[in-house]
């Protein structure tokens, strides 16, 4: 059962990311671009994308911050990729 919830949530995942990379190109969206490279996949701890590597809240409301939020979570991005390459 865990399986079949973790394949979902992941299929679901990929949607939103879906979602979220074509609002953020809409001309109606602030300056900053969304950091969505395509590649849906939560990490091993299910914390964060490893591909773009935000987090799954992040991801969601993505549509719903402001230029200055999403300014701030794309500069902590760098570091949260290293952390985990480093892991």
């Amino acid at each position: 059962m865990e399986r079949k919830s973790l394949g979902m949530e992941v299929e679901q995942l990929k949607v939103l990311s879906i979602c979220v990379l074509l609002l953020a190109r809409s001309p109606f969206m602030s300056e900053t671009e969304s950091p969505c490279i395509g590649l849906c996949l939560l990490s091993e701890n299910r914390k964060f994308c490893v591909g773009c590597y935000r987090t799954r809240e992040e991801i969601v409301k993505w549509v719903k911050y402001s230029d200055k939020e999403r300014s701030n979570i794309v500069s902590r991005l760098a570091a949260r990729k290293n952390r985990y390459e480093k892991n």
